[in-house]
């Protein structure tokens, strides 16, 4: 039998505007098994634009919630306090290195 050649083409297509950028710090402001909307109302009251990273992982968690794409982890802190009184008090700092 003969099989069929397959080709694989180069991805040129820029990285997505809203993917995390490598070398920055980022608040999480939760971890989540199932998509959550980015636009929900408990994210709302952060006053910040969400993105959605999908984790390449076996754990139960597949999803993570981050705020940013700070240059300073004191850029971060002070979003992180806000991000806290808002209703996330298990929200951390992360860096993308």
């Amino acid at each position: 039998k003969e099989h069929p050649t397959i080709s694989f083409l180069k991805n040129t297509q820029s990285p997505k505007k809203d993917s995390p950028q490598k070398g920055t710090y980022y608040v999480q402001i939760t971890s989540s098994k199932q998509v959550i909307d980015t636009n929900h109302d408990s994210f709302k009251k952060t006053g910040e634009k969400i993105i959605r990273e999908k984790l390449n992982t076996t754990s139960a968690y597949k999803y993570r919630y981050l705020i940013g794409s700070f240059s300073s982890k004191e850029e971060a802190q002070n979003v992180l306090q806000k991000v806290k009184k808002s209703g996330f008090p298990d929200a951390i700092i992360i860096e993308k290195r």
